[in-house]
């Protein structure tokens, strides 16, 4: 096979060009596909290692009060102001 640059039937743009890009056969660099892996495997473990048995009220410091909220409206007037 010849080479396009020095072919005389090529014209000075067919030479100027660069080659077509490829695709390598594996886009995606190995370190990114070990950090995603490497992620994926620690929230398995975080997911496993979970304990359900804990209460609910260890992390929230609102009062039963809190968690109620407002008392509801009495109707429509109380909405508007009138």
């Amino acid at each position: 096979m010849t080479d396009p640059r020095t072919d005389p039937g090529i014209s000075a743009q067919h030479r100027r060009e660069n080659a077509e890009p490829e695709e390598r056969a594996n886009p995606v660099p190995w370190p990114v596909l070990l950090g995603v892996g490497a992620v994926f495997a620690a929230c398995i473990v975080y997911i496993a290692y979970a304990s359900v048995d804990t209460p609910s009220d260890w992390g929230d410091g609102r009062t039963q009060a809190e968690l109620a909220g407002e008392p509801k409206a009495a109707g429509p007037a109380a909405v508007d102001g009138a």
